[in-house]
């Protein structure tokens, strides 16, 4: 069972002022579209164009390389995922360089699954600290 509604509870309860958001894959955006109050005051830092404005379901990701940059100025992440018993390996460049990205310069803090989602907090892992 795959529940948009119950993982967006869980990003309005994780989540911070400041706080950014990514979706692996894109299309777990529907997350937020169902639900959009729960992602107010997130920043979707991979999103270019909206899906009301690109006219799609996930909207337009930027490429791989300003997604990257656009996480490393972050301190706080969290990322709309599928849960693990269900997820696929990232198979997009853009996917890819979310995930390489936060576990080479992020460390999870909070991690929650429910109902076919998953929703984890990173934080920016401070130089010379180990993680």
């Amino acid at each position: 069972m795959d529940d948009v509604l119950a993982a967006a509870a869980q990003v309005e309860r994780l989540k911070k002022s400041g706080d950014a958001v990514l979706f692996v894959p894109a299309a777990r955006r529907d997350t937020k579209l169902v639900s959009p109050h729960a992602f107010t005051g997130l920043q979707d830092i991979a999103l270019e164009e909206t899906p009301e404005r690109s006219g799609t379901l996930k909207g337009v990701e930027w490429d791989a390389a300003r997604i990257r940059t656009e996480m490393l100025a972050r301190q706080r992440i969290l990322l709309v995922t599928d849960a693990e018993d269900t997820s696929k390996p990232a198979s997009s460049a853009r996917d890819r360089i979310k995930i390489s990205t936060l576990r080479e310069y992020f460390r999870p803090v909070a991690d929650e699954q429910v109902r076919g989602r998953r929703v984890t907090v990173y934080e920016r892992r401070t130089p010379g600290r180990p993680s």
